[in-house]
């Protein structure tokens, strides 16, 4: 029976003891390494760690090819006099990381964010509050080990800029023979060593800023625009703002496990941290990396190079979503096409042949020359994640004015002038056989020789194999297993469970957030439709997703053990088109009124566009 009514989305995360939200701790982890990532598509800094990294600024020619090194004037640290209580918090609803410190005399925070909104910007803010009735002044002292230097980048001083510190540099070595030596200016707002709280004042509150730039202009007119939100209030407020309107956009959450819930929220936070602005129009992104823009330092975290890991872990589960950030990846790879031109002529083929680990040219950056050789299905990535957000919005743009049949035409003719004919049969093959006896046979052979401390993305692919097969409580088993690759307590994951390898792993991150997306749901993006195959393991009584966005319209999904519940929200998009609910086993159709609950028995099946809809495809 399917029912019709008036939305109910409000799964019972309350029941949780804590905001699942919220990540805090009143002991800092001891391997610096897990202190919580703050980035915003274009900056990316570690809390308290002496250098930042920003999108597209690279140093190092071929193979030393690295994220360059930007010294980072935030690097500070709050201390009171005498003994205080501390407690650190991420809280990933406004993405800002807060200290404070609590003593008998006074409250002190310190809250640090990459602006979710402006993201040439990084704040530090201090709040000093009067504790009790003493009328003593009070001083805390601001700690730093900041330099304005960089192994990476020769800065020179420059004049102040409005009462701010200038320097500004070029990166030692382009990467490849002729190429451009990006230009940084860093413009911040100078740090004194203490800050006093006057008799007369019950609290007092001081912002820092720290711009980021490559040019001169855009550093002083972010530096303008920071001291304006300063000056009105709004600095916050407009960051807080920013990451509200993404979180209204996406939720993924459970009910029934705690632990699976703030796992999800945090792979979502640490995922849209290395996306841009839902509001840039720059088009200059610089792709996602293993580690995300806070790591991938000279031989650190894979030297912050774009792999394939992109478009095949972290890309689905934010396209779901997002197709403004999922566009952003696409023209990504449209940058690098003249790099992947260059490698496919060093190899003695026609077309392009994206690299196995890319900066910003798309000419092969890997240091180890047999992967860039030989890992050649990257092309198929790229193009898959083509072919997805194709599917997904119908945004012919893409392919027309953002050139991205330029991608998928150079790709054919790799793949062609790399093919060779067999005389036997007089045909060109391309084998595969993915049977269900085949699939079965698969994964119970590569499960138990699958190194346990292996790669954190493995067992969430595992697990939407056995969710594909109906096998919700192996697929389960599999999942838990990546837990162990969370370190505690900001929810940062390693790319080994012991620990080791690359750190903020975004690549585990988007294979855990998959097998939820596409496993609990069965959610399959095809051609003419977004086919759907629930099924829930044992413990989890409700999987929330809000803001499913398929053919310009958003759809919220309530999940529970035997039955699923559809909300067409209210149309945003003059492109969106009629949607229609078809059920596999009986062939109802049922079309999607917005603001209207479809409710109906678990089962499978699919939306589409109504028969009458327009359609892209050509007859």
């Amino acid at each position: 029976m399917t029912a019709f009514g008036k939305p109910d989305f409000q799964p019972n995360t309350m029941s949780y003891a804590e905001d699942p939200y919220i990540f805090s701790t009143d002991t800092l982890p001891s391997d610096r390494r897990f202190l919580p990532p703050l980035a915003n598509g274009l900056l990316g800094w570690r809390v308290y760690d002496n250098i930042m990294h920003m999108g597209g600024v690279y140093n190092g020619e071929g193979g030393r090819c690295h994220r360059a090194d930007v010294p980072c004037p935030l690097n500070v640290e709050v201390e009171m006099d005498g003994p205080a209580q501390h407690t650190y918090c991420l809280d990933t609803h406004t993405g800002i990381f807060t200290h404070s410190l609590s003593s008998a005399r006074a409250k002190v925070s310190q809250s640090l964010y990459s602006h979710r909104y402006y993201t040439n910007l990084m704040v530090m803010e201090i709040l000093l509050v009067r504790e009790g009735t003493s009328e003593e002044p009070i001083t805390v002292n601001l700690v730093s080990s900041f330099t304005p230097q960089s192994k990476d980048i020769v800065f020179d001083s420059c004049p102040d800029y409005k009462g701010g510190s200038h320097i500004q540099g070029k990166v030692a070595t382009a990467e490849f023979p002729g190429g451009s030596c990006p230009t940084v200016h860093l413009i911040w707002t100078p740090k004194p060593p203490t800050l006093t709280l006057l008799p007369e004042q019950r609290q007092a509150r001081w912002a820092f800023i720290l711009v980021a730039a490559n040019s001169l202009e855009t550093a002083e007119a972010n530096y303008d625009k920071g001291l304006d939100l300063i000056a009105t209030g709004d600095l916050r407020p407009s960051h807080e703002k920013a990451w509200k309107e993404l979180w209204l956009e996406s939720t993924a959450e459970v009910v029934g496990s705690e632990t699976l819930c703030k796992a999800l929220i945090g792979c979502m936070f640490y995922l849209l941290s290395a996306f841009p602005s839902i509001h840039d129009t720059s088009s200059s992104f610089g792709g996602v990396s293993p580690g995300g823009l806070s790591n991938g330092g000279d031989g650190q975290d894979y030297w912050g190079h774009i792999f394939w890991d992109q478009d095949i872990w972290m890309y689905p589960g934010i396209a779901l979503f997002y197709p403004k950030l999922a566009r952003s990846v696409l023209e990504y790879r449209v940058g690098t096409i003249e790099g992947a031109k260059d490698n496919a002529q060093k190899q003695g083929f026609k077309g392009l042949k994206f690299p196995w680990e890319s900066a910003v040219s798309g000419r092969e950056v890997c240091p180890e020359d047999i992967y860039g050789q030989q890992e050649i299905h990257i092309n198929g990535d790229v193009t898959l994640a083509f072919q997805h957000y194709l599917y997904l919005t119908e945004d012919v743009s893409m392919f027309a004015e953002g050139r991205g049949s330029e991608v998928i035409y150079g790709v054919a003719d790799y793949w062609v002038s790399r093919a060779s004919w067999n005389p036997e049969d007089k045909k060109y093959h391309l084998l595969g056989d993915r049977n269900r006896t085949r699939r079965i046979n698969d994964l119970e052979a590569y499960e138990p020789v699958t190194d346990p401390n292996g790669p954190a993305m493995t067992w969430g692919m595992f697990a939407i194999g056995w969710l594909e097969l109906g096998e919700a409580e192996k697929a389960q088993h599999l999942l838990d297993k990546c837990y162990k690759n969370i370190q505690g307590p900001f929810q940062v994951w390693s790319e080994s469970s012991d620990g080791s390898g690359a750190v903020n792993f975004l690549t585990g991150m988007g294979g855990f957030l998959q097998a939820v997306l596409f496993g609990y749901t069965g959610f399959r993006v095809q051609k003419e439709c977004l086919a759907f195959s629930p099924l829930l393991p044992e413990g989890i009584s409700e999987l929330c997703i809000r803001g499913v966005n398929y053919l310009g319209s958003q759809m919220d999904w309530l999940l529970r053990k035997d039955e699923v519940c559809i909300v067409l929200r209210e149309k945003a998009s003059t492109k969106s088109c009629d949607l229609q609910l078809v059920l596999k086993a009986s062939g109802t159709k049922i079309p999607l009124t917005p603001g209207k609950a479809v409710t109906f028995p678990r089962e499978s099946g699919c939306v589409c566009k109504l028969a009458s809809a327009y359609s892209c495809w050509p007859l």
